[in-house]
């Protein structure tokens, strides 16, 4: 039976929630809806020091409720429809209502904090740090107890509450009398025009696009992408405020060199490093690009217009196609060498080697140069150094350990579809961009279906964004509810939104 995780803190005056359960039916990416209700009574009294006099519930003025994503060990505000952190405050009057979170990811831990108040503001804070609770959101919603407890300090006593709680339901906002507050789940445009084409630098829709792929994000949440058809590398700012960082529109070549001097030959894949640094797939030079944050490119392993499979220093190493790139933690970079079917992977110290593949075409889970790849080109890396490949004519997504076990996560081999399912019972179009985010889940954009599809670490697949249609591009939707066309690249900043190169939109999307 699948179980809600849910982990407990402190004691005292406290929240009871449900948590979604088995036997429940499957509900659609970003409709899980969280509901609690606040209501205080008391449990009896435990005196801890003579003449300590103690808070009840009497003394709070009320409550203040905020939610935070779990990334990893950090707290990630839920923002709200103004852009501000999700914060409900609950007079002590009001403690019997109920309150909903809808909107809300599955397969996603929160941190729900409860915060007392002796007064009206936030000046008069009554109780502990400890007050937390962290849930779990499954798929399911059959309820089962929790309990947030929010510890009063120098208390003498202890509390609890009781809610009808968290539930996870299909969306529905059913408010019935209670404060709601909608989490904010939607997609947005980052930058470009709707089916508008051109190289337009400037700020949202005034900025344009011709063919946006490869995309990766930097520290500061400055998104990068490869502009494939103007042959350059565009760089968007938080604030949607679009430069060109690198290359020269319409005009190829191979020329190392700054900002637009530079010049690049129908490039691809695109990923970042630590230092902000950008490897770029140039994949029709047969090269592997560097551009610093300021915008200096040199080419960092292969030789522009020659293509090959050597394996060796970065000067005398060779490519063919070079598309999908990514770097990990170590600052290893990997190629998804498409036309060579071989994944290759360049030291910090400059030595290219071949993780896995070798040149005739295929679908063999081995290791190393034992296994077999039809064309991949999206690849990414998540925190233990496991790379996630789009095994594109192959139609699957493969696994690669840092060891080089190569492994079928999910899809068919030779099938083509968009069946959702666990492992070979889901099937995928053409895949070209992936990213994987804090907690293990894959990002696949599927062009052919005109999806963003998720991957668990256990090779479920399931729905995230996109309802299969091209058409209209709408800002402020559900992910469900929205449009791409033909999305070739997807990227995950380090608050888990989400970026797509939405390519024959025109456009770069936002889902947050």
């Amino acid at each position: 039976m699948h179980q809600t995780n849910l982990r407990l803190f402190g004691a005292g005056l406290g929240l009871a929630m449900l948590a979604g359960c088995a036997l429940a039916p499957t509900i659609r990416a970003n409709q899980a809806t969280l509901s609690l209700t606040p209501t205080v009574r008391q449990e009896g009294l435990k005196t801890l020091a003579a003449g300590l006099s103690p808070y009840t519930p009497e003394d709070v003025d009320h409550l203040q409720i905020k939610v935070f994503k779990l990334v990893g060990d950090s707290e990630v505000p839920l923002l709200g429809n103004d852009n501000l952190p999700v914060t409900l405050d609950v007079a002590s009057t009001s403690l019997g209502k109920s309150v909903l979170l809808a909107n809300l990811h599955f397969d996603t831990t929160y941190r729900i904090r409860g915060y007392a108040y002796a007064d009206a503001g936030t000046a008069s804070l009554i109780s502990s740090a400890s007050s937390f609770v962290d849930v779990g959101l499954g798929r399911d919603d059959r309820p089962a107890k929790a309990t947030l407890p929010v510890q009063l300090v120098d208390k003498a006593t202890n509390y609890s509450a009781t809610s009808p709680g968290i539930s996870l339901t299909n969306g529905a906002y059913v408010a019935s009398g209670s404060t709601g507050l909608n989490a904010k789940v939607v997609v947005t445009t980052l930058a470009g025009k709707p089916s508008i084409t051109g190289a337009a630098d400037g700020v949202g829709t005034a900025a344009t696009f011709y063919a946006a792929f490869g995309i990766t994000t930097d520290a500061a949440g400055n998104v990068y992408v490869v502009d494939r058809s103007n042959c350059n590398i565009r760089k968007i700012t938080p604030a949607g405020v679009v430069t060109t960082l690198a290359g020269l529109a319409g005009v190829m070549g191979t020329t190392d060199g700054a900002t637009s001097s530079a010049r690049f030959r129908l490039p691809s894949g695109l990923a970042s490093d630590a230092a902000g640094n950008l490897y770029v797939g140039d994949s029709w030079n047969s090269s592997i690009r560097k551009v610093t944050p300021a915008g200096v490119v040199t080419t960092f392993a292969g030789m522009s217009g020659v293509s090959g499979t050597a394996d060796g220093a970065t000067s005398s190493a060779r490519f063919t196609s070079p598309n999908g790139m990514a770097v990990d933690r170590a600052g290893n970079v990997y190629v998804a060498d498409t036309n060579a079917n071989t994944i290759r992977k360049i030291t910090p110290d400059g030595v290219v080697s071949t993780l896995a593949g070798a040149s005739a075409t295929g679908s063999v889970d081995a290791t190393g140069t034992a296994a077999r790849f039809n064309k991949p080109w999206g690849v990414t890396v998540d925190a233990s150094g496991t790379l996630y490949v789009a095994d594109t004519e192959n139609y699957t997504i493969r696994k690669i350990t840092p060891d080089g076990v190569v492994t079928t996560l999910a899809g068919q081999v030779g099938v083509m579809g968009n069946t959702n399912g666990t492992g070979a019972a889901a099937t995928f179009g053409t895949v070209y961009g992936l990213a994987v985010d804090a907690l293990g889940d894959v990002y696949v954009a599927d062009m052919t279906a005109h999806l963003i599809r998720k991957i668990s670490p256990a090779g479920q697949v399931s729905p995230f964004a996109g309802y299969g249609g091209s058409w209209p591009v709408v800002d402020g939707v559900k992910p469900a509810d929205s449009a791409f066309n033909q999305p070739q690249g997807v990227a995950v900043d380090a608050t888990n939104n989400i970026y797509i190169s939405d390519t024959n939109n025109r456009v770069v999307r936002k889902i947050q």
